[in-house]
């Protein structure tokens, strides 16, 4: 989520986040499948693509290992 965030207010579409916030918790209530994030984009019109690929490159390593990779999102958040 802190990806579709990030994403959404580099584009200046920051209200967005709300709307997308709001489906996944009216839809999929204390837990949020891939399939109910995918929807939650398609929903506000955002192609999830993005987002994964934000994913992907907050891991050390790209994601091939995401158990095991340190995440620079979550280190950053964090300190």
């Amino acid at each position: 989520m802190m990806c579709l965030y990030k994403n959404l207010k580099e584009q200046g579409k920051e209200d967005l986040w709300w709307d997308y916030v709001q489906y996944v918790h009216m839809e999929c209530f204390d837990y949020i499948s891939t399939k109910c994030s995918q929807d939650g984009h398609k929903e506000i019109g955002v192609d999830i693509k993005d987002t994964q690929a934000c994913i992907d490159n907050s891991f050390e390593n790209g994601g091939k290992d995401k158990k095991m990779e340190e995440n620079s999102m979550l280190k950053e958040n964090a300190d």
